[in-house]
């Protein structure tokens, strides 16, 4: 089954307690974005989602709970 990176960023955001559209936000992407991605209509580039990745994992990482 191939898991579209929408999706792992949901996963991976909601195990840290982040939330995704404040790491979307930080990582330079707008919310009319994450809100398309989120109804399927496209998804993000391999950069792009990577880039979010890190922002949560970097959130993680100093305790953040809710806010990035």
């Amino acid at each position: 089954m191939i898991v579209s990176y929408i999706h792992q960023l949901v996963v991976l955001a909601s195990k840290a307690g982040i939330d995704l559209r404040d790491a979307m936000k930080s990582a330079g992407v707008a919310d009319s974005q994450f809100y398309r991605w989120r109804q399927g209509k496209g998804s993000p580039r391999y950069e792009t989602a990577k880039r979010i990745a890190k922002k949560i994992q970097g959130a993680k990482k100093r305790g953040a709970v809710s806010r990035i």
